[in-house]
């Protein structure tokens, strides 16, 4: 083995390590759901675990559903410490996809800052915490793709990629473009027609088995298929109206050229020396019209840094950005390999979703892979040092005090009785699973807020801070 993989061995088990020594966290951002939906295999297959599951998810049941067969197994294990291991896990096919990816597409950089960079993502970093599917199924897919396109590798680590794309799509189906990619490839392979067909039938046969028999059950059992209908009315754009596919498409565009920023500091620089006028304007003009024009989504922002931006100055800022992001795309698309249309394709489809910046993960790794070289690598990973490891602490010491906070307010409802008349509201993304009565906050006589800026009569409040970032909730008494 040489020193180059085992440096990039040892980066990918202390990156699995690092977030293992949070398992302990307390679940945020419905991380309850996934880890409560395991006992629904344990419990019998009893209905109303797996509707309440439903009720709050849109995701497919399949991560819960792997939990369920390790606690199975182990039942000595915490759901939420399997649920977090499952998500910390991801980079080991994450790391050991892009091993192979480097191989494959023949890149000439050091393989272990390329490593280190991808895992400093802001997104990447932060979702390996959480005990859910976002970021294992965009590893697994990445994994799976580098068996794939591999033409070195035998027929079993072939098919065995297809059979972990199949997983993939099982945990998010969206991460379906990566046969779509095979596929490109295959048009382009030097075989005859019949062995295409050939190909297209076997790969297709072991990729959806899985998800064709999964898709399959929960049609028959809860007569839906890839999400519940509320959540189908939620989160696909209703009417395929251009400016509204356009708006999410300019969305993902923007936010995943901002989360990559390292990697287009350098790219930047040349146009302002070169003095690009002609880009310069049509951003800045883009800038103008999306400030005004751009429809903002809750789950495109900063999280905890953006109550310090203005907003429309933020639409604006993404606007410009999208332009930067397809004219440094542009430049260097014909030099490279056609794989890498996979991302333009990938945020095509993803503009008939409503935003959201987990759907990113999956092309992140990508874009690093497209956009990095020798010229700029030193830089990107310097910058990626600079402003990513503190930004990861930040958002890591948030998520810790956000559990925090809510498990207090739990613990305060149920030392004095008042849990089954109290709405979550303000923490019910973390702890909902505490609160029997859900269905209708408006009978209910206390309430727990972020805020109380009309001064309601509070009977419980929770502060903490550390450094900027603060957490505050309030137990409301809503009767007057």
């Amino acid at each position: 083995m040489s020193e180059t993989k085992k440096y990039s061995y040892l980066i990918i088990f202390l990156a699995f390590i690092l977030h293992i020594l949070a398992i302990n966290f307390y679940p945020v951002n419905f991380e309850y759901t996934f880890i409560e939906g395991m006992d629904y295999v344990l419990q019998n297959f009893d209905k109303k675990i797996i509707t309440v599951y439903f009720e709050n998810q849109a995701n497919t049941f399949f991560f819960s559903f792997i939990g369920a067969i390790i606690k199975y197994i182990f039942p000595f294990i915490n759901g939420q410490y399997i649920a977090k291991f499952l998500s910390a896990s991801g980079y080991f096919f994450l790391g050991f996809g892009i091993i192979n990816l480097y191989k494959i597409l023949k890149v000439n950089y050091s393989l272990n800052l390329l490593l280190i960079i991808i895992f400093l993502n802001p997104l990447i970093w932060t979702f390996g915490y959480r005990g859910t599917p976002d970021f294992l199924s965009a590893a697994i897919s990445i994994y799976s793709v580098s068996l794939i396109l591999d033409k070195n590798v035998s027929r079993f680590k072939n098919y065995l990629g297809f059979f972990l794309l199949g997983v993939a799509i099982t945990l998010k189906p969206i991460t379906g473009v990566f046969y779509i990619t095979f596929l490109f490839f295959l048009i382009n392979e030097k075989i005859s027609l019949e062995k295409k067909i050939n190909k297209i039938f076997i790969s297709g046969l072991i990729t959806f088995l899985i998800p064709l028999i999964y898709f399959s059950l929960i049609y028959i059992n809860f007569n839906f298929f890839l999400t519940p209908p509320y959540y189908s009315k939620a989160l696909f754009i209703k009417s395929f109206y251009i400016s509204q596919v356009l708006n999410s498409f300019l969305l993902y565009s923007s936010f995943l050229f901002i989360v990559c920023t390292p990697i287009f500091i350098d790219s930047f620089i040349k146009i302002t020396q070169l003095k690009n006028i002609f880009i310069l304007i049509i951003s800045v003009v883009i800038f103008f019209i999306s400030y005004h024009q751009l429809s903002s989504e809750p789950e495109i922002s900063f999280g905890i840094f953006s109550r310090y931006f203005n907003s429309k100055i933020i639409n604006g800022f993404f606007g410009g950005s999208v332009v930067l992001f397809y004219f440094f795309y542009l430049k260097k698309i014909t030099k490279k390999s056609f794989f890498y249309l996979t991302i333009v394709l990938y945020l095509i489809l993803l503009s008939f979703i409503l935003p959201a910046q987990r759907y990113l993960l999956l092309i992140i790794p990508i874009v690093y892979l497209f956009f990095l070289n020798e010229k700029n690598l030193i830089k990107s990973f310097l910058i990626s040092c600079l402003l990513f490891i503190p930004l990861n602490f930040i958002l890591l010491i948030n998520q810790h005090m956000t559990g925090n906070a809510a498990i207090s307010i739990v613990d305060y409802l149920k030392f004095n009785n008042l849990l089954d008349i109290t709405c979550a509201q303000a923490i019910d993304a973390h702890v909902g699973n505490y609160f029997t009565n859900k269905t209708n906050c408006s009978i209910l006589q206390f309430q727990v807020l972020e805020n109380n800026n009309n001064n309601l009569k509070t009977i419980y409040q929770y502060n903490a801070s550390f450094l900027f970032i603060k957490k505050t909730f309030y137990i409301i008494n809503l009767n007057k």
